[in-house]
């Protein structure tokens, strides 16, 4: 199933776990987190990378985030990002 998201990214520089003024980046800013050049963040490669969840909620990037909703609970992962052109690989799962 594909699925089409707008997100924004933010590099935490300060390392703090929270986005502040000023961290949040364009895609092409964060090549210098691709380790070994491929074009892609994955695995290892999303150490301080933050991604925007719904209106200025930031969510950590290196591991599953778990969001409570009305009565359910989403899980999400984010998996791969193309560093080209934003294309972004997560797993994404919806339980009650």
């Amino acid at each position: 199933m594909s699925l089409t998201i707008q997100t924004r990214f933010a590099l935490d520089r300060n390392h703090n776990q929270r986005v502040d003024d000023g961290e949040v980046v364009a895609l092409r800013e964060l090549k210098s987190k691709d380790v070994n050049g491929n074009g892609f963040l994955h695995d290892g490669d999303f150490e301080d990378v933050y991604y925007e969840y719904g209106k200025d909620q930031w969510l950590p990037a290196d591991r599953t985030n778990r969001v409570k909703g009305d009565g359910y609970v989403t899980s999400l992962t984010m998996r791969r990002l193309d560093l080209t052109t934003g294309a972004v690989e997560m797993e994404i799962s919806i339980t009650a």
